[in-house]
C-alpha cells in the first residue's frame, strides 16, 4: 500500500473519524499531517503514464459494463471551498475526495471507462469506475473529466478525437469563443 499525506487543516468539517469510517484506515498525525495507509485496489495498479504523470493500468481484463473499482473517498460540500484536485462532483454541491489509487486515473477524450456516482441514504456519496468497452491487462484506464470551461486545462491524451482541452464536450464552444 502507498502512503497518503494530507494537511489536517485541509479537512474543514471532516475529522479523522471520517477517515476511519470511510474504510479500514488507521490514521495517525505526524507533524500536523494525517497519514493513512492507502489500501491496494484489486485489478488496477498505479504506474508512470505516457498521458500525464502517473496513471492507472488494468492488471486483468475488464468487460464492458464491468465495475473496475469502487472509489473510496471522503464526501465534502462545495461550500467548504477546499482546493482538492482529486475530487469528483457527485451531485449538486456534493463532492467526493478520492483517497485510493483511482485518484490517479487520467483523462482521455476517448476514454475506456466512466464514472457512475450518486448519493443515497444508506451509504452517502459513492462513486465507481465502470468499463465503457473491453479493457485489456496493462491498458491505461481513463475517463473523461468533463471540466467546465472555466476550469479547462490543455489535454495531452493523444486520442484521435482529442479536443485539445480537458473540458466537457458541451462546453467546448464556450472555451473556443474565449480563446
Amino acid at each position: 500500500p502507498g502512503i497518503m499525506f494530507r494537511p489536517v487543516n485541509g479537512y474543514a468539517n471532516r475529522t479523522s473519524a471520517d477517515l476511519v469510517n470511510s474504510r479500514k484506515y488507521h490514521p495517525t498525525v505526524v507533524d500536523g499531517y494525517i497519514v493513512t495507509d492507502m489500501p491496494a485496489v484489486p485489478g488496477i495498479r498505479v504506474v508512470r503514464s505516457s498521458i500525464h504523470g502517473y496513471g492507472v493500468v488494468a492488471t486483468r481484463q475488464f468487460a464492458p459494463g464491468e465495475v473496475i473499482a469502487d472509489v473510496d473517498g471522503i464526501p465534502w460540500q462545495e461550500k467548504d471551498d477546499l482546493d482538492d484536485r482529486y475530487s469528483l462532483l457527485i451531485d449538486d454541491g456534493i463532492l467526493l475526495d478520492m483517497v485510493d489509487q483511482t485518484r490517479w486515473i487520467n483523462h482521455a477524450c476517448d476514454p475506456n471507462a466512466e464514472i457512475d456516482a450518486g448519493v443515497d441514504k444508506s451509504r452517502g456519496a459513492w462513486a465507481r469506475i465502470v468499463a465503457r468497452r473491453s479493457i485489456t491487462a496493462l491498458e491505461e484506464i481513463t475517463y473523461d473529466y468533463g471540466f467546465p470551461a472555466d476550469l479547462a486545462e490543455p489535454c495531452s491524451c493523444g486520442a484521435g478525437n482529442c479536443r485539445g482541452w480537458i473540458v466537457d464536450i458541451d462546453e467546448l464552444p464556450l472555451l473556443q469563443a474565449r480563446k
